[in-house]
């Protein structure tokens, strides 16, 4: 997978991204961070991306490719 978005909640998003990590390799999946961005749905929250090296990308700013 070159490009993707998965929508969830904080906790899902975080497991999803451990089992990427931890098991990605192996499919051939590399997590670069540094590709990856962070957004909350809800436009009002201003909490920091819970990942490390990854860019919190404010809601209005949300571009998906399609």
């Amino acid at each position: 997978m070159d490009d993707g978005g998965i929508i969830g909640d904080k906790e899902m998003l975080l497991k999803v991204w451990d089992i990427l990590k931890s098991d990605g390799p192996d499919l051939g999946m590399l997590l670069n961070s540094s590709k990856c961005e962070w957004s909350w749905l809800n436009a009002e929250c201003k909490d920091p991306c819970p990942i490390e090296l990854v860019e919190l990308v404010p809601t209005s700013k949300i571009q998906m490719l399609g």
